[in-house]
Formats: structure tokens, sequence, C-alpha cells
């Protein structure tokens, strides 16, 4: 019963929905505390391992921050096999 509530409420965090609420609320409330959120600086591969192809650049903050939020797919997976 208790791992099923987690895994439910594991699933609704990682929600679009979920995301967004928790970004723009963490920018309401450090309002005056803290500058806007920026974009890591832009770090080229090193030789040894470009393959020549153009590194993805995110657009805005939002968007890395959404790509680099919380766990990853495998290790939810994981949890979730885990509790069930």
């Amino acid at each position: 019963m208790s791992s099923e509530l987690a895994v439910a409420f594991l699933e609704r965090q990682r929600s679009q929905s979920a995301f967004e609420l928790f970004y723009d609320r963490v920018l309401k409330e450090s309002g005056d505390l803290t500058s806007e959120p920026a974009l890591p600086r832009y770090r080229r591969k090193p030789q040894r391992y470009d393959d020549g192809s153009e590194a993805y650049k995110f657009e805005d903050a939002k968007s890395f921050h959404k790509q680099h939020r919380g766990l990853s797919n495998k290790e939810l997976i994981v949890v979730f096999l885990c509790l069930k």
C-alpha cells in the first residue's frame, strides 16, 4: 500500500505541470534574494572525445533545469521496481 503511494507520488512529481509549478514557485520565492537563473558556461568537449558533431545548446535556463532535474529515468525505474 505505502509503496503504491510512493510510486504514484514520484510519477506525479515527474509531470510537466509539476515542474512548471515548482520552477515558477522557486522564481517567485527567490525574487529579491538572488538573480535570475542562467545557463552554465558553455564548455567544449575535450578533443579526444570530440566527434565533430555540434553539442546541444539549451535555449534558456528553464529548459536546462527541466532536462537535469531530480532522478534520471533509469534511476526512477529501479526505484519503482524496488517499491513494487
